[in-house]
């Protein structure tokens, strides 16, 4: 999304600073910027893919609903098992618009959501969903 792009731009400078020399042959060469995507969907394999959220309270944390399976790729929205990463999200306001775009993931009664970000097996059904809303 363009809150998501505009996001990474304000922020990789000082990121690849700060880990750069923690990551050091890890660090990446080079930062890529994704290119906003015009839409709210993909097709995959003749199957569609919405992207979630664009809307809503918190566009910069957008998700993937696959419809044809009942499952959401939570991206950065879904942790399980590890702690989350909330260091860009230090407002009382921005954490109550992270759970309400979880909120919006479980009123899509997924059968799967896969975390963007966990230790461990993905957990099933809405564990992960219910384990970052418990966190923040």
């Amino acid at each position: 999304s363009a809150p998501t792009v505009k996001a990474i731009k304000a922020s990789m400078q000082g990121k690849l600073a700060y880990w750069g020399p923690i990551l050091k042959d890890n660090a990446p060469a080079s930062l890529v910027v994704p290119e906003v995507l015009k839409g709210d969907h993909l097709t995959l394999e003749g199957q569609p893919l919405q992207i979630k959220g664009l809307n809503g309270p918190a566009p910069e944390r957008s998700y993937v609903w696959i419809p044809s399976l009942k499952a959401v790729v939570g991206g950065v929205v879904v942790s399980s098992g590890i702690h989350v990463w909330v260091a860009d999200t230090q407002s009382t306001k921005s954490r109550h618009d992270w759970l309400a775009t979880l909120k919006g993931i479980e009123a899509l009664k997924p059968a799967t959501v896969i975390p963007g970000h966990y230790l461990g097996e993905v957990p099933s059904g809405t564990q992960a969903v219910t384990f970052t809303a418990d966190y923040l």
